[in-house]
């Protein structure tokens, strides 16, 4: 019977170990979340195209209102 008093520790550090890659993978989404809205931005390829001249200012309205 005195084994039980011990029985809590054996699954701590599995615990600790969970909470640890929720917190990790919870940090790395949203961090790869901000890089993908940052690097994918619709508006942001609108206004390159606009810049680069490939789009005249109609179709960049036109698109920016959609």
């Amino acid at each position: 019977m005195h084994h039980i008093g011990c029985f809590p520790w054996f699954g701590f550090p599995f615990f600790l170990f969970f909470i640890a890659v929720l917190i990790i993978t919870m940090i790395m989404r949203r961090r790869n979340r901000f890089c993908y809205r940052e690097s994918f931005s619709t508006l942001e390829l609108l206004e390159k195209r606009y810049i680069n001249g490939e789009i005249d200012e109609v179709e960049f309205k036109k698109s920016e209102r959609i």
